[in-house]
C-alpha cells in the first residue's frame, strides 16, 4: 500500500555521543573518523573547503594509527625509503635518455612492499607517482607491478569515479562498505582494517580534489553525480509517494515488526504517519544509501531531498498554471483572471462555480470541480474532468491533452515508468486542481489568503482512498482514472485488468464526453447508491471554518462504505444512512437473505 507523509513539522534533536573521560578512546576516534570520511562524499561544499578539513581530520588519523597498530615504525621507513627512490625517480624523468631505467627501479620498488598496512600505504603513494607521470610510461610500468590492479585504480583519470558513483545500476559491494557504519562492538582488527580502508579513501580524496580540472563557468559542480539522483528520489516520491514531506521522516528505519503501511495503521496516529513515510523513502531510495536517510546522522542529506522535493512542487505549479486554458477549457472563465498578477479571483462567479455548489458560502472539503456531473455524487469523487486533466499533466505534460500526441521523453511518467496512479498521486492532483484556481498563489501548508489547510485537506482524500480501496465504487474510480490518464499514450495494467475496454478510446473522445458532461462513471445501468454516515449529507455545505470536524468524520471512521439497494433505475440524489461497517454493504436481496428471507 503507497503512503502520503506528515503535515506537522515535529522537533527533532541530533543525537552525540558524550565521551566517558577526558581521553577519547581510540574506538571512539576511529568511529569519529569514518563517519568524517563517509560524509565528506557526499556534502555539496565546495571541494577545496573539504580539502581542508580533511587534512586536519587525516592528522588525527594518523595519531590513531599510531596508538592501534605496531606497524607504524614500518610505514615510516618505507615511507622514507619511497621518498628517496621517488627523487630518484624524478631526476631520471628528467633525464628523458634515461627513461628506460625506470623499469628495473619500479619493479624492485613494487616487489619489496610488504604484505601490511604500511604496504598498502606504499602504493597509496606509488600511485600518487605514477598519477603524475605520462601514460605511455605507466603503461609501460604497469605490466611489472605484482599490485597492479591497485595500482591502476590509484592511476586512474578519475580516482572515485568507479568507487563513490552515486548510480542507482551500481550496487558494488566496496560501494555498500564504505557506507556501512562500524559496529558499536567491533573487534580492535575490524577497527585496524576500518583504518585502513579510511586512510586509502583519503588518500583517493586528495588524489581527485587536486587532479581535477578547472570547469567552465557555469559547469555542473555535481562531480560525485550525488545531487542528480536526489533530484531523481525527490521527484519520484512526490509523483507517486506524497504531496508533502518533513524532516521528522528522515529517521532510522522501523523496525520490521511495525508495519505502517497498513491503512488501519497508517492513519492511526501522527506517528504512525510520519513512520509510513519513512518506510516509503527507505522503499524509493537504493539499499546503499540507507544509511544517510536517518537525518539524526546526516542532516545535509535530508535537507538536499526536502529542497529538491520542494523545488519540484514549485515546478509542477508553475507548469498547472500556464495549463490552465487547456486544463479549464470549456469552463467559460476569464483567462486574464488566472493569467495576471494581483487578479482578483474572490468575487468571480464561474471560479467559485469550481469550488463552492450553489447552496453554499464558503469552498469545501468536496467542491464541484472533483465530479464529473453538476451534483455531489460522492461515487464519482475524484473523476472530475479537470481533477484528471491535472492527473495526466502531472505525467506526461501540457501536450498530452493534445490530440494524437504522444508522451516526451523527459515527462515524468516516462523518466520513472510510471504506468499507473496512485493513492497519493490521485489525492494530490485533486488539492493541486483546487489549489490553482483558489485565491492562494503561493503554496503553503495552510493557504495565506483562502485559509484553507491543504496539507491537512490531502491527507483525508489520501485515508479515504488509501482505505477504501477495495470498495467498488473506488476500484471504479481508479480504473476511470487510470483510463483517461493513460489513454492513447501508455498500456495501464491496472486498467487493462480490470475493464478490457480501458485504455482504447483516444483521449480526444474522452475530453469531449467530459465537456459534453457524459463521463465514463455515467453508466445508466449502475446500481442506486446510498452513501453512510458519518460525513455531512451531500446537499450540506461543508464549511472552511469546520475543517476540525470532518477529518473527524472521515478518517476516524470506516471510510464511506457503499450499500447498493438493487437496479430499478439511476439514483438521482445521494441520502445519508446510518454507517456500516467497511466491506459489509449488501444489496436488497442480500439485505433479505440475512433477515432470514430468500
Amino acid at each position: 500500500m503507497l503512503k502520503g507523509e506528515a503535515i506537522a513539522c515535529l522537533p527533532f534533536t541530533t543525537t552525540t555521543t558524550t565521551m566517558s573521560s577526558d581521553v577519547p578512546t581510540a574506538k571512539q576516534i576511529a568511529l569519529g573518523l569514518h563517519i568524517d570520511v563517509r560524509d565528506l562524499a557526499f556534502q555539496h561544499s565546495p571541494l577545496q573547503k573539504r580539502l581542508d578539513e580533511l587534512n586536519a581530520t587525516h592528522l588525527h588519523l594518523i595519531s590513531a594509527f599510531d596508538a592501534l597498530t605496531t606497524t607504524h615504525g614500518a610505514l615510516v621507513e618505507a615511507y622514507k625509503t619511497l621518498v628517496s627512490r621517488h627523487d630518484l625517480l624524478k631526476s631520471r624523468y628528467f633525464a628523458a635518455h634515461h627513461w628506460p631505467f625506470l623499469i628495473p627501479v619500479l619493479t624492485t620498488i613494487v616487489a619489496d612492499i610488504p604484505e601490511s598496512s604500511s604496504g598498502l600505504r606504499a602504493i597509496t603513494i606509488l600511485g600518487e607517482i605514477l598519477v603524475s607521470l605520462p601514460w605511455n610510461l605507466q603503461e609501460c610500468l604497469f605490466p611489472f607491478a605484482v599490485r597492479k590492479d591497485v595500482m591502476l585504480s590509484l592511476c586512474a583519470h578519475d580516482p572515485l569515479k568507479s568507487e563513490f558513483s552515486m548510480s542507482d545500476a551500481s550496487d558494488n559491494e566496496d560501494d555498500l562498505r564504505l557506507l556501512r557504519p562500524i559496529n558499536d562492538n567491533a573487534s580492535r582488527g575490524e577497527l585496524i582494517d576500518a583504518l585502513k580502508e579510511s586512510q586509502i579513501s583519503v588518500m583517493k580524496l586528495h588524489l581527485y580534489a587536486t587532479s581535477s580540472k578547472k570547469q567552465r563557468r557555469g559547469a555542473d559542480e555535481d562531480k560525485l553525480g550525488y545531487k542528480s539522483e536526489v533530484v531523481r528520489w525527490a521527484k519520484r516520491f512526490l509523483f507517486t509517494r506524497a504531496l508533502c514531506i518533513n524532516v521528522t521522516a528522515f529517521q532510522a528505519k522501523p523496525a520490521d515488526t511495525l508495519d505502517p503501511t497498513q491503512p488501519e495503521d497508517q492513519f492511526a496516529s501522527e506517528d504512525a504517519y510520519v513512520q509510513s513515510i519513512t518506510v516509503a523513502l527507505y522503499q524509493e531510495i537504493p539499499e546503499k544509501f540507507h544509511s544517510l536517510v536517518d537525518s539524526a546522522k546526516y542532516g545535509s542529506f535530508a535537507s538536499t531531498f526536502i529542497h529538491e522535493f520542494g523545488e519540484g512542487r514549485s515546478s509542477l505549479l508553475n507548469v498547472l498554471r500556464k495549463a490552465l486554458p487547456v486544463i479549464l477549457n470549456g469552463a467559460n472563465i476569464d483567462m486574464s483572471l488566472l493569467t495576471t498578477a494581483g487578479a482578483d479571483r474572490s468575487n468571480n462567479a464561474a471560479l467559485t462555480a469550481l469550488l463552492c455548489f450553489p447552496n453554499e458560502q464558503k469552498p469545501s472539503l468536496y467542491p464541484p470541480l472533483l465530479f464529473p456531473g453538476p451534483t455531489r455524487q460522492m461515487m464519482d469523487i475524484f473523476t472530475g474532468p479537470i481533477v484528471m486533466k491535472v492527473h495526466r499533466l502531472m505525467y506526461f505534460g501540457p501536450k498530452s491533452l493534445t490530440e494524437g500526441s504522444k508522451p516526451a521523453s523527459n515527462s515524468n511518467g516516462v523518466k520513472f515508468g510510471l504506468d499507473e496512479v496512485t493513492d497519493s498521486s490521485v489525492a494530490a492532483s485533486a488539492i493541486l486542481a483546487r489549489f490553482i484556481v483558489s485565491t492562494d498563489k503561493e503554496w503553503a501548508s495552510k493557504g495565506a489568503i483562502s485559509g484553507t489547510g491543504w496539507e491537512e485537506e490531502y491527507r483525508v482524500y489520501h485515508k479515504m482512498l488509501a482505505c477504501g480501496r477495495n470498495l467498488p465504487h473506488v476500484q471504479k474510480a481508479f480504473r476511470t482514472i487510470n483510463k483517461f490518464v493513460f489513454s492513447g499514450l501508455t498500456p495501464n495494467a491496472t486498467a487493462r485488468n480490470l475493464d478490457a475496454a480501458d485504455g482504447t478510446e483516444d483521449i480526444a473522445e474522452l475530453l469531449r464526453q467530459f465537456e459534453l458532461g457524459v463521463g465514463p462513471m455515467s453508466d445508466p445501468e449502475e446500481d442506486e447508491v446510498v452513501i453512510a454516515q458519518p460525513g455531512p449529507a451531500p446537499d450540506e455545505p461543508v464549511d472552511v471554518e469546520d475543517r476540525a470536524a470532518v477529518p473527524a468524520q472521515v478518517h476516524a471512521e470506516e471510510p464511506l462504505p457503499v450499500v447498493p439497494e438493487g437496479r430499478p433505475r439511476r439514483a438521482q440524489r445521494v441520502v445519508a444512512v446510518p454507517a456500516v461497517p467497511a466491506g459489509r454493504g449488501r444489496g436488497a436481496r442480500g439485505a433479505a437473505k440475512q433477515r432470514g428471507g430468500k
